[in-house]
């Protein structure tokens, strides 16, 4: 079985028994934005004469994609480990925020931990 390596943006599989080195090119990146679904609803998407329906369920995750030239320009994908991943990024953000608004608010200082215990 080969194996393949990623890192940073570069990628090699090696199959270690022929010893044959090689890469795979990555799909096109067109991403528009990922949304996950808050509930069992009914999606329309629409970009210019461009029209695509789906039923989804709760977490669902919904892609859109820039350009014309997929297929389809929204993807429906059902994955436990995407609405992991977005939850545990969209918690450190909060708290990120929540950090950033507490060392506005502190008149003693610009966050420094040792002088303000709410910092």
């Amino acid at each position: 079985m080969k194996t393949m390596f990623i890192k940073e943006g570069i990628n090699m599989t090696v199959d270690f028994d022929t010893n044959e080195v090689s890469s795979i090119p990555s799909a096109r990146e067109a991403i528009q934005r990922i949304y996950v679904a808050p509930e069992k609803m009914h999606v329309i998407y629409q970009t210019g004469k461009h029209r695509e329906e789906a039923d989804v369920e709760k977490n669902d995750v919904i892609v859109t994609f820039y350009t014309d030239e997929f297929d389809k320009r929204m993807i429906v994908v059902k994955s436990e480990e995407w609405i992991k991943n977005l939850e545990s990024y969209e918690k450190r953000m909060e708290e990120a925020r929540r950090k950033a608004e507490e060392n506005d608010a502190c008149p003693k200082c610009e966050g420094c931990e040792a002088c303000c215990p709410s910092c």
